[in-house]
């Protein structure tokens, strides 16, 4: 009888095949350890080793204890693996193996041109302090509120220093005004529609790869509590409080509907998940945004949205379908990118799939009360889904990136050569119900080129 080990060799970090390798099995043995058969792995990785069952005769009585050595060289041990050594699991073994990339040396692979750059470089490179002083003269707007009579309002100093705003008592309110909706089409889109775009950095802001984090929101559960239901145990979220370019594009969404995020995407553009959206026949309620909020605190201001566009309305339960289009962009009442900066965008590849690129930041409702943003660093896209709408494709990008109620809205961005803004490829959309390390229980943002056809039109068109 023939038996066989099969197996693919990934990089850790990127999730790129490792080429070159050397693999050697031995079965485990009381005297010394018998060579079953050698391989290199080839570009994709993988690597075949065969056996026979005159094998296992000859070695030893019962069962082989088969064990892996990987080598970059003749004596280079870099890695050993264990091997199933029961009956039933030996006829035709299948394995897969990531290295960690300090381990590979020459070996380590490169990625393709196009690709993101790795979680583990982009803190590598150099952060840039400001180059210019804080715009002078630009009022923003703290607040705004509801009321009919402007009539008896005024300020109050506080020995603080803070200022109060207070107005004679009386009941009645102002209802805020809906917005206009625009929803997109295969007509609206235009054939050579741009699939990625750059971002802005303000002279004005400092750029850093990793934002100022507080504390990590892993805590010691006892044996009675649960983890929030979307996070994958070590939580890797951090608080962070950090007006730096590009963190300070992220915010926070507040809508009739609730709390997400959202993250400038032009000059006046906001991208957030659609089914934040308060959503009416012919218009939506009222939107507002804050970058770089935390605990109440505004450094840039807030900011109202004015129109929507999007490409379909997610109400209620989110679909494969709704998942995939789970994004629109808010045209805001001022140029607040000028202030912030905005990120760039790019349309998702399927070849990016399991590589630790991107970084997600959101506002949850767990651990912070959506008052605190977090960050997520390293995270990978596991799989991705298609559906198309009017001409355009819309992609599920499934990951395991902690996420809760909250992040909605928020981006899953990453970063593209010595480019000094990060690229947005998803919307964070969808949690599961049972969440497990499969398709079905992981998190889902949408993506796809439909994105980055709404983020053009919206950038041409506003």
């Amino acid at each position: 009888m023939q038996f066989t080990i099969h197996g693919v060799i990934t990089e850790k970090e990127s999730g790129l095949p490792v080429a070159g390798l050397q693999i050697r099995a031995y079965d485990k043995d009381l005297i010394y350890d018998d060579l079953l058969g050698n391989a290199v792995s080839d570009e994709k990785g993988e690597f075949l080793i065969s056996y026979t069952e005159r094998d296992f005769q000859e070695l030893l009585e019962g069962n082989p204890e088969i064990y892996l050595n990987i080598l970059t060289g003749p004596r280079d041990l870099i890695h050993k693996e264990t091997v199933s050594s029961k009956p039933g699991d030996m006829v035709k073994v299948d394995i897969r193996i990531e290295l960690e990339r300090n381990k590979l040396g020459a070996f380590a692979p490169v990625p393709p041109e196009g690709f993101p750059t790795l979680s583990r470089q982009i803190t590598e490179r150099a952060e840039r302090a400001a180059t210019a002083d804080l715009p002078k003269g630009v009022m923003i707007e703290l607040d705004r509120i509801g009321v009919n009579e402007q009539e008896g309002i005024e300020l109050k100093k506080l020995e603080s220093g803070e200022t109060v705003v207070q107005k004679l008592f009386d009941l009645k309110r102002a209802e805020r005004p809906r917005l206009a909706i625009e929803r997109l089409s295969k007509d609206l889109i235009k054939s050579d529609t741009q699939v990625e775009v750059q971002g802005f950095v303000p002279d004005h802001l400092a750029l850093k790869f990793r934002p100022e984090l507080i504390r990590n929101l892993d805590q010691k559960l006892r044996e009675d509590e649960d983890r929030p239901a979307n996070v994958f145990a070590p939580d890797s979220r951090y608080v962070f409080q950090d007006t730096a370019f590009p963190w300070c594009t992220t915010g926070r969404v507040e809508t009739e509907d609730g709390i997400g995020t959202g993250t400038m995407i032009g000059r006046r553009l906001m991208l957030t998940a659609s089914h934040c959206i308060n959503w009416g026949t012919d218009s939506v309620g009222w939107i507002k945004f804050t970058p770089s909020y935390y605990n109440g605190d505004a450094p840039f201001g807030i900011a109202w949205g004015t129109r929507v566009i999007y490409w379909n309305k997610a109400e209620g339960g989110l679909t494969d379908f709704e998942t995939a289009f789970d994004y629109a962009v808010v045209v805001l009442d001022r140029d607040m990118g000028d202030l912030t900066g905005y990120a760039g965008y790019r349309s998702y590849s399927s070849s990016w799939n399991s590589g630790n690129y991107w970084q997600h930041i959101g506002y949850p409702g767990d651990f912070t009360g959506t008052q605190r943003p977090v960050f997520v660093g390293g995270g990978a896209i596991s799989s991705t889904q298609s559906h198309n709408t009017s001409g355009q494709e819309g992609l599920v990008l499934g990951h395991f990136m902690d996420i809760t109620g909250g992040h909605s809205g928020g981006p899953v961005w990453g970063w593209w050569g010595d480019e000094p803004w990060p690229r947005v490829v998803g919307v964070q959309s969808a949690e599961a119900n049972t969440p497990a390390f499969t398709t079905s229980g992981d998190n889902e943002a949408g993506g796809g080129n439909a994105l980055s056809a709404l983020i053009t039109y919206a950038r041409n068109n506003s």
